[in-house]
């Protein structure tokens, strides 16, 4: 399978990861249709991390994938009412230029931040829900 999606015990937070082989062609919307279903089953306000870090896409792929995620049932997933925020682990610029463009009216105006580690986005978490 070309990504993984798990739910932590200790931080209400979902996180999804993805292989170097993850194509956004063929498998973002099974990897949305499961995140949809993870995000229905969290009870309360948590985060998401999106560990993207391992993929290799090209800049075709990058604008497919935000074509994809900012339509209309992708849009309303991230717009959860529960949904607290997005975190996004990259190490490209041409993904860190996506993150920037989830912002962005024309592609739904999301709230995403990017973050370096998947760790990185723990702390993140861990610090935002204990402080009052």
């Amino acid at each position: 399978m070309s990504y993984t999606i798990t739910r932590r015990d200790d931080l209400p937070v979902l996180i999804s990861e993805v292989s170097t082989d993850f194509d956004p062609r063929s498998d973002l919307q099974p990897l949305l249709a499961e995140l949809d279903a993870a995000f229905a089953a969290m009870d309360g306000p948590f985060y998401y991390i999106a560990n993207i870090g391992e993929s290799k896409w090209n800049f075709a792929q990058v604008v497919q994938a935000l074509g994809q995620v900012a339509g209309s049932n992708a849009a309303m997933l991230l717009r959860n009412p529960h949904l607290r925020e997005t975190l996004v682990v990259a190490h490209s610029d041409l993904i860190e230029l996506g993150v920037r463009a989830l912002s962005q009216t024309q592609y739904g105006g999301l709230r995403a931040h990017l973050m370096d580690s998947v760790e990185e986005a723990l702390a993140y978490v861990r610090k935002d829900v204990s402080s009052p």
